[in-house]
């Protein structure tokens, strides 16, 4: 907590800072904590979608370097390269 300090004497103390607490009604409260879980909620599906995005430009930028195509699934659920 800061103290202020007047000009009138060396380090005389005018007066403490004065906080006020804010009760927020129960109902209310829980409409914070569901917006806060719903905003995080849609923060990661966003993530999410750039993420896959993202790995499937590299995915091409692959198969154009290779000169094949890459496939993510085969039966053994290995990834597999087919040269053209």
């Amino acid at each position: 907590m800061s103290k202020l300090v007047t000009g009138s004497r060396l380090c005389e103390v005018a007066a403490q800072a004065a906080f006020a607490t804010i009760q927020i009604p129960l109902p209310l409260a829980g409409v914070l904590v569901g917006a806060k879980q719903d905003l995080l909620d849609l923060v990661i599906s966003k993530g999410l979608q750039v993420f896959e995005v993202m790995l499937e430009q590299d995915r091409e930028g692959c198969a154009a370097r290779s000169g094949s195509t890459c496939r993510s699934a085969s039966p053994r659920g290995r990834g597999v390269l087919e040269a053209r």
